[in-house]
């Protein structure tokens, strides 16, 4: 039997737009009608609010009213070199799905439709920290996100098409020493790890920060929820990846054991889930920050101390950085 969508071409064109993974399942959910406004959730629960919250004119959240209606999302929008083509589409009062439809096959204006599908998913993103966190709207702030974003989706991009001083080895049997044998003496290593409690959902990531050497520099953990080990295991690579950024390292050698997750860098067909790929997407965005990046896949008798750092701060939820010595919780394994 044929799949729908591999003979659709609106999805033709949507999957091979040149945009984030997140950019694209939030297009994807706006062409099937499933995006989680509230008039779509109110479907399947009786008395559910279906005003908007972000402009309080006393409008029933549609789908098309938070990205082209409401007058916060005007207001972005009008600071944007598109206000004149989604002023025309608001004026037309076309539904989503064939807005999409429009941005992905009218030769006119489809050169644009990956900046305008991210400037859309940044009002969706704000207007839910908005509902759920209360988070107050801004469009100043907004249009920051979506200039990030739009800048985030070249840079991975290029990074991408280039992969200039990346790689990913894969070699099961492959260790540290071996790794390190062939880096430059001022590369620096973050071995990263995650522990994942199924029963609970609790889980805890665990970095450790060397020299080429192998000397102790210092020790990240983080605690969380999530739902599968995977998830874990990815968002511990780009708590890495950020860490590694925010202390100004210049040449980096991601350590992990979990195979699936480095496998994303280095294949566009990898076993990852569909689910954790927007979260590899945004640590493809930040590596150009560093001169020489690798991510290397190891079996765990070579991650001991992250490994131990992540299962310690699951059981203890505990969260926060060492440096410049080695914490109590990792000296019984030094």
């Amino acid at each position: 039997m044929n799949n729908p969508q591999s003979v659709n071409p609106v999805y033709k064109s949507l999957w091979s737009l040149p945009i984030l993974s997140k950019v694209q399942i939030f297009v994807w959910k706006c062409y099937e009608y499933i995006l989680p406004a509230k008039t779509v959730l109110a479907r399947f629960s009786n008395g559910h609010d279906t005003l908007c919250s972000m402009c309080n004119s006393g409008s029933h959240e549609l789908p098309e009213h938070i990205i082209l209606h409401c007058d916060f999302s005007k207001v972005v929008w009008s600071i944007t070199p598109f206000a004149d083509a989604i002023e025309q589409d608001s004026s037309l009062n076309i539904n989503l799905k064939d807005w999409v439809i429009k941005w992905l096959t009218d030769v006119a204006i489809n050169k644009n439709a990956g900046d305008v599908f991210s400037i859309a998913w940044s009002i969706w993103k704000d207007r839910c920290y908005h509902v759920f966190q209360g988070k107050n709207l801004n469009h100043h702030l907004t249009a920051r996100l979506f200039l990030k974003l739009v800048n985030d989706t070249k840079l991975y991009l290029h990074n991408s098409d280039i992969h200039v001083n990346t790689r990913s080895v894969l070699v099961v049997d492959k260790t540290i020493d071996q790794v390190t044998s062939s880096l430059p003496i001022d590369c620096h290593v973050v071995f990263s790890d995650a522990s994942y409690d199924k029963d609970t959902n609790l889980s805890g990531i665990g970095l450790v920060l060397t020299d080429l050497a192998g000397s102790f520099i210092g020790c990240k953990l983080k605690a969380g929820n999530v739902r599968k080990a995977e998830e874990a295991e990815s968002l511990a690579l780009l708590e890495a990846v950020n860490w590694a950024k925010d202390k100004g390292l210049d040449k980096v050698c991601f350590v992990s054991d979990a195979k699936a997750v480095i496998d994303s860098f280095s294949s566009s067909n990898s076993q990852s889930h569909w689910e954790n790929k927007t979260v590899i997407d945004d640590c493809k965005s930040i590596i150009s920050c560093f001169s020489l990046v690798r991510f290397e896949f190891l079996k765990r008798n070579n991650t001991m101390l992250a490994d131990k750092a992540a299962k310690f701060c699951r059981r203890s939820r505990t969260s926060g950085e060492w440096m410049g010595y080695i914490p109590e919780f990792l000296n019984s394994t030094m």
